[in-house]
């Protein structure tokens, strides 16, 4: 699993565009230099072109799949009303870890669930965050 996208590494002029990696449908943002901003740069989550983002995309949803082990995601639906987490940036800040009572006839969930970005702990999500900001590295 080779890399073939360029993510930023020095941040963009305030007001420019930028494509942000999450599980959000939303990803095309203007710059403004937050804190949470500077951290996502920091964590590789921000792409300059449009293409270098599906590509990174790419690469994470092949890693989900090739590493479910290490990165210790659910695999199996959870019972109704089950708690789990999910972080919807996925950049391992302690705000980004949200827990939910699973309801399979919820469509976020379902998405969630089949993205593989649902885990049992707040800690497992953290600790998958981690592996794939290596990764991304």
């Amino acid at each position: 699993m080779s890399k073939k996208f360029k993510y930023l590494k020095m941040a963009p002029e305030i007001g420019q565009l930028y494509f942000f990696l999450n599980v959000s449908p939303f990803h095309l943002y203007s710059w403004k230099g937050t804190t949470t901003e500077l951290y996502w740069l920091k964590t590789h989550r921000i792409y300059a072109t449009d293409k270098d983002f599906k590509l990174a995309i790419e690469f994470v949803n092949n890693f989900y799949i090739s590493n479910p082990e290490k990165l210790n995601y659910i695999i199996s639906i959870p019972e109704s009303h089950c708690e789990v987490w999910y972080g919807l940036y996925m950049d391992g800040q302690d705000i980004d870890c949200h827990s939910i009572k699973f309801d399979f006839d919820n469509e976020m969930h379902r998405d969630l669930y089949n993205k593989r970005r649902l885990y049992r702990t707040c800690e497992d999500l953290k600790n998958a965050t981690n592996l794939i900001t290596q990764a991304l590295a």
